[in-house]
């Protein structure tokens, strides 16, 4: 009897390893995850090439030059 149960549980194991092996839903969703991580390091990246807050500090006294010249 015990016999029959071991051999009962390891198809039964058998069978969902085989499953989980064959499943390649987990593996694309892992590629999305490393593409979106590649973007976002991209664009981090590119946002402190910009030099961003140079940017917004120039326009800002530009702005501020000019309401006060009106």
């Amino acid at each position: 009897m015990l016999v029959q149960i071991q051999v009962l549980l390891m198809q039964i194991f058998s069978g969902s390893l085989a499953k989980f092996r064959d499943d390649e839903r987990g593996a694309s969703a892992i590629e999305y995850a490393i593409m979106a991580a590649v973007l976002i390091g991209i664009i981090v990246v590119a946002v402190a090439a910009l030099d961003l807050d140079g940017i917004f500090s120039t326009i800002s006294s530009t702005v501020s030059g000019e309401v006060n010249n009106s």
